[in-house]
């Protein structure tokens, strides 16, 4: 009767094999993947998302996107900037739906220099400060905070030595009475929040 031996070449063998085999099976196992928030098709900055405008896709690495299960929460919120349909959505872009709260618009002009030397996107915030000067001196005042640019359009002179930058921002009854009174009241200056 012939004995069964095992030598090192066949141990050392089939070693490697398993070793193969827990490779194979580490690398070709799908990776846990994550749901996004995308546009289905071209979006502007600063119009409120209709929820047949958003959809959901798998991605292994969501890092700044917006994580999302159901589209119809991100409806009426808004983009900062444009964005081309099929797109992921960065959370950097996404805008609360301030247009809910404050369905009208108020369209203010200023100067650049005193409108965040222009530099101001649809989805911004910009608090509203107005300074008054009466007999006792001059004072600065927050007429109205955080509120919503929904457009905003730049203008020169027709020799474009002055350059001003056209608002439009999301207002109710309230907030519109508070900046037309601050325009009246006295010179406005805007800051660029963060939300």
């Amino acid at each position: 009767m012939r004995s069964f031996s095992l030598s090192r070449r066949t141990l050392l063998g089939a070693g490697l094999a398993v070793l193969a085999a827990i490779l194979v099976i580490a690398v070709t196992r799908p990776t846990a993947s994550t749901s996004v928030l995308v546009t289905s098709r071209d979006l502007g900055a600063g119009v409120p998302i209709p929820p047949e405008a958003l959809g959901l896709r798998n991605v292994d690495d969501p890092t700044g996107l917006v994580e999302a299960t159901d589209v119809a929460a991100y409806a009426g919120w808004s983009l900062a900037a444009p964005l081309a349909g099929g797109e992921p959505v960065p959370r950097s872009l996404l805008r609360i739906g301030a247009r809910q709260m404050h369905p009208d618009v108020v369209a203010l002009t200023l100067s650049e220099d005193h409108a965040v030397l222009g530099v101001l996107v649809p989805g911004d915030f910009v608090d509203i400060y107005v300074t008054e000067t009466t007999d006792d001196g001059t004072s600065t005042r927050l007429a109205a905070g955080a509120v919503y640019v929904v457009d905003v359009i730049e203008s020169g002179d027709e020799f474009g030595s002055t350059r001003s930058a056209r608002l439009l921002l999301a207002a109710d009854e309230e907030l519109a009475r508070r900046v037309i009174s601050a325009r009246h009241a006295g010179d406005l200056d805007l800051v660029r929040v963060a939300r």
